[in-house]
């Protein structure tokens, strides 16, 4: 491959931004991801150990968050939903 060639396609590849998107494996066949709804996560994952709800600033406003926590494997995750979506999930400590 010739050099330039070869310069172009590393910086592409630098320059694409990558997309990744958070999830929470609540069983071996159950992936919940950000952009479920409330419904599909419960579907999917059964019912959380604990809800808690909130207002929180989320991208530059006030926003109510509605946090599920689910514990796996001795590990907790909290899911937050905004307007019934699912949009980050986070450890929690």
């Amino acid at each position: 491959m010739p050099k330039k060639s070869l310069a172009i396609l590393l910086m592409s590849f630098f320059l694409i931004p990558s997309v990744t998107f958070a999830g929470y494996r609540c069983t071996s066949t159950s992936l919940a991801n950000e952009g479920d709804t409330r419904e599909e996560v419960r579907s999917d994952c059964g019912d959380p150990v604990r809800v808690y709800n909130d207002v929180v600033k989320y991208r530059g406003h006030w926003e109510h968050r509605e946090r599920w926590i689910y514990e796996r494997n001795g590990k907790a995750k909290g899911l937050d939903f905004y307007d019934g979506i699912l949009r980050k999930v986070s450890k929690m400590k």
